[in-house]
């Protein structure tokens, strides 16, 4: 099914185009700014952002900022949750060991690798995850046995 000429296949028509962004909905604006984000805001969530200058783009319509969440080397999100992946040697996961695990915020903490770890084992730190609307959620640790010929159990500690 082709696009029809006057909405591009979007579905709908700016009747009446702003000069800022010719109708786009959204402006893209270069520059430093300070806002406070609260905790818990995922990608691509719209903030509004009551401070812009409105005479930059001509136009009195809000104005939000499109939070873009970078990803970090060591960490990644579930929900409220904070995920890590630590490898072990098949040695270490056959015998078991303590190690130590750093948080999300730079606290490092003990974690027990019991004997007979299969790889994909998730250890929970209770309260150490995202803190969002009031509820906080927990840091989970993989444990990836390195060399592992066996298959991912993904038990839970």
């Amino acid at each position: 099914r082709p696009d029809c000429r006057g909405c591009s296949g979007r579905g709908w028509i700016v009747l009446s185009p702003c000069a800022g962004c010719g109708g786009q909905g959204w402006l893209g604006v270069v520059g430093q700014l300070d806002l406070d984000i609260p905790p818990g805001v995922v990608d691509g969530t719209l903030l509004p952002f009551p401070g812009f200058d409105r005479s930059t783009v001509g136009s009195s319509a809000p104005r939000y900022i499109r939070v873009k969440v970078s990803r970090h080397p060591f960490f990644s999100r579930r929900g409220r949750d904070i995920v890590c992946r630590v490898p072990v040697s098949e040695k270490v996961a056959k015998s078991g060991t303590t190690l130590h695990v750093r948080t999300l915020r730079g606290r490092r903490t003990e974690i027990v690798v019991p004997p007979e770890t299969s790889d994909g084992t998730i250890v929970r730190l209770e309260g150490e995850g995202i803190e969002s609307e009031g509820q906080r959620g927990d840091q989970l640790i993989e444990i990836r046995v390195k060399g592992s010929s066996r298959k991912k159990t993904g038990g839970l500690q």
